[in-house]
């Protein structure tokens, strides 16, 4: 439906707001339909796609369209719009802040944005996007690079097409049985079962163990245990005890909306400025990779995209809030992971991160860790009280103008079920010459209802 959509008519079937080149670059924003991008400029890779592609070396211009082409529709009609992209730029130290950064819209609605290809030469990526013709009976195809970086910023497209889409439906029930092994799965057990030891001349030490599968436990008193927060400490003890332990299962289910930034900026707010510049402070973007805009960032990735920031110099700016919808008297777990991404280490210049629930600070401020690009995943426990929503806020409380630049993802706040058990250790005299073990009660579980 698009004509020429192939370039194997030539320089026909689109419109463009760059300027036509037939003997190589000679400046930036020119473009040109070829067979082979190296044999226009030496500099730019040999790529082959089965015939003619549009290459393309980006202007320094903001907002000019690249490509540009229109189709016939029918209204009310689903169709998928498809095209390959790939770099060609042969340098082979690319910084990712140098790569095109593509947004594609119809009909003057973006459908794609940010659309990054591999920082490899010639790796041909195609991109499939459906779209719904509405009341529309034409489709105005529209391609603009974001990036107006000067160098490497260069890229080739093929086969642009629009095709209509049937779509077929089928349904399947599935019944989710109820659990007879494990009909609550927040509890936990303690064993042994209470034990009395007799005539210890020794201090005694006991293997603890409890149910496996929580996401935390946390035993105390912490006196005689080789650690309190995994579910199998040794105890070593002199004296009778008795030992509780809380055992915490977070649900799977994150209701922050968007806290893995997949979606891109939408469903925060921040008082810090939105920017393809992170040079100055206050700046912030969301990425795939730190150094995307901001070449002296780290290389850092976490699977996805996620929120860079340089640090402000104002004080106490939020960095990031959301509002999330919370039951009542429930407990909950907040938590977020961040990282440095200056090639700053001093100790002064790391960003401090205070963060903060319907204004009730959790925990105390903390200092990331100075290793560029090393994740950590922070954490506080929260009850919601009378509350029905929870106002989640983080906030860099460092100012320094340098490094203090910083990346956080997956901010979560999930329902926790918590359950208890307790341990009886005691310790007696007795005109027996035997050491004996008896189990003289069964433990009982506390439990709260599934998360």
């Amino acid at each position: 439906m698009i004509s020429n959509g192939d370039f194997e008519l030539g320089n026909v079937g689109f419109t463009t707001d760059l300027n036509l080149s037939l003997t190589g670059p000679t400046t930036r924003g020119i473009y040109n339909v070829v067979s082979n991008a190296n044999s226009f400029e030496p500099s730019f890779c040999p790529c082959n796609n089965g015939g003619n592609y549009m290459i393309i070396d980006s202007p320094t211009t903001p907002n000019l369209i690249m490509y540009s082409s229109q189709a016939q529709v029918e209204p009310n009609t689903d169709y998928v719009f498809s095209l390959d992209v790939a770099t060609i730029n042969n340098d082979p130290n690319q910084a990712v802040g140098n790569l095109v950064d593509l947004n594609i819209s119809i009909n003057n609605v973006v459908v794609k944005a940010n659309l990054v290809p591999a920082a490899a030469c010639c790796i041909w990526t195609k991109i499939n996007l459906p779209w719904n013709s509405g009341n529309n009976t034409t489709a105005t195809i529209s391609i603009k690079n974001n990036n107006t970086w000067p160098w490497g910023n260069d890229f080739a497209i093929d086969n642009v097409l629009v095709r209509e889409v049937c779509k077929a439906y089928d349904t399947l029930n599935i019944t989710i049985l109820p659990a007879t092994l494990n009909p609550n799965p927040c509890s936990v057990y303690i064993s042994p079962n209470d034990t009395i030891l007799f005539n210890p001349t020794t201090p005694l030490s006991i293997q603890l163990n409890a149910t496996q599968g929580a996401d935390y436990y946390h035993w105390s008193p912490s006196i005689g245990l080789s650690d309190t927060i995994i579910s199998n400490p040794i105890a070593t003890i002199n004296n009778s005890i008795q030992y509780v332990l809380e055992a915490y299962y977070v649900d799977d289910e994150n209701l922050v909306y968007n806290g893995d930034f997949e979606l891109g900026n939408t469903g925060f707010t921040t008082e810090l400025n939105l920017s393809t510049n992170l040079w100055p402070a206050g700046n912030y973007n969301i990425v795939t990779a730190a150094n995307r805009y901001h070449n002296l960032f780290g290389t850092c990735t976490n699977g996805g995209k996620f929120f860079v920031a340089n640090g402000a110099s104002t004080p106490n700016l939020i960095v990031y809030q959301t509002v999330v919808n919370v039951t009542p008297n429930t407990d909950y777990e907040f938590s977020f992971e961040a990282t440095n991404v200056s090639s700053s280490i001093i100790q002064s210049e790391l960003s401090i991160f205070q963060f903060s629930v319907n204004s009730q600070q959790l925990g105390d401020a903390f200092t990331i860790l100075p290793t560029q690009c090393t994740w950590t995943k922070f954490h506080k426990f929260w009850n919601s009280g009378t509350n029905t929503t929870a106002t989640i806020t983080i906030l860099n409380q460092n100012i320094a103008a340098g490094g203090n630049d910083f990346a956080i993802d997956n901010v979560a706040l999930r329902a926790v079920c918590k359950a208890y058990d307790t341990i009886n250790i005691s310790l007696t005299t007795s005109n027996v010459d035997t050491c004996t073990v008896e189990i003289f009660q069964n433990d009982t579980t506390y439990y709260t209802s599934e998360p």
